[in-house]
């Protein structure tokens, strides 16, 4: 089992993933963990105890994540998929309107910016003046 919260989103390579493996009669198992179908990697645990892992993924994506273990028998279960994010890159944003260093007379000023981002369909921005957060819908 991959104890791994599903979709988690990693900004860094290599993530740590935790991993379980249980069986009726050995205490020493054998595992192999998938990622989008391919052998990350292998290795022996004890039943029933929690290990933490690191992935080899070395690029930004998604990725389906299945650990697979076996007894000395050659007995294979698999467990369920989960996913995960590695995105190593920050987003871009792009401030439209208005533009620098415009000079207003009223208390309003409408915003309009472009954000991009590799993998994430959403982002969240912080406005700042003069050093401060303000809320994306306050007046500035």
């Amino acid at each position: 089992m991959i104890n791994t919260v599903n979709n988690t989103w990693y900004n860094y390579y290599n993530p740590q993933i935790n991993i379980t493996a249980t069986d009726n009669i050995y205490t020493n198992l054998n595992y192999t963990l998938y990622a989008n179908g391919s052998v990350d990697s292998r290795g022996n645990m004890t039943n029933g105890t929690n290990m933490l892992t690191n992935l080899t993924i070395v690029t930004d994506g998604q990725y389906q994540i299945i650990l697979g273990s076996y007894d000395p028998l050659g007995n294979i279960a698999n467990g369920t998929a989960k996913y995960i994010y590695v995105d190593t890159h920050a987003p871009t944003i792009t401030l439209n309107v208005p533009i620098n260093a415009a000079n207003f007379t009223v208390r309003t000023v409408v915003l309009n910016y472009t954000v991009n981002d590799n993998l994430a369909s959403n982002a969240t921005c912080n406005v700042t003046l003069d050093g401060n957060n303000v809320a994306s819908s306050a007046r500035i």
